[in-house]
């Protein structure tokens, strides 16, 4: 921190400021379509070769559609006849699903800012000016804070989550 002052008859007063760039690196929550058969299933088909066929027994399920096959088939007794393929997963095919992961360390932008220092005579203060810069956008002004007992300056940026981000000075 560069710092300057002065000592006259009245007191003294001894001002300094430091330039001070905060990291807007947190967890972030994101919605991401995944293709994956173990997490979001798989796409049902109607397939005979896939999934084979629904055995049919008898004259009143095969109909007369499967009674001439049943009959060629079978020479003598209850027809058997092969019907309509069955429903099943196509383990080719997975489903996409929309799942919401935490990406741990998402850069949300930074702030570029000067810390502001003043001891004097009349007491001492502080104050951190400056703005939050997203990675896309423009810059706007977030909440801002300066310890001096720990010589830390610290924003919230809403975009985080109103999250608190510090550095020191």
């Amino acid at each position: 921190m560069a710092v300057a002052g002065q000592i006259d008859r009245d007191g003294f007063n001894v001002f300094g400021s430091a330039d001070v760039s905060i990291p807007i690196v947190a967890g972030h929550k994101e919605v991401q379509t995944i293709v994956n058969g173990a997490v979001c299933g798989y796409k049902q088909v109607t397939s005979a070769a896939l999934c084979g066929t629904k055995l049919i027994k008898g004259w009143a399920e095969c109909g007369v559609s499967y009674a001439k096959s049943c009959i060629l088939k079978h020479k003598c007794g209850t027809p058997t006849c092969d019907g309509p393929a069955k429903t099943c997963p196509d383990f080719g095919q997975p489903l996409s699903c929309p799942q919401e992961v935490t990406v741990p360390s998402y850069n949300f932008g930074t702030f570029q800012g000067k810390v502001k220092v003043e001891f004097g005579t009349n007491g001492a203060s502080a104050s951190l000016i400056g703005g939050y810069c997203p990675v896309s956008g423009s810059c706007v002004s977030v909440p801002t804070s300066v310890s001096l007992d720990d010589s830390r300056a610290s924003v919230q940026v809403p975009d985080a989550g109103n999250q608190t981000f510090c550095v020191s000075f």
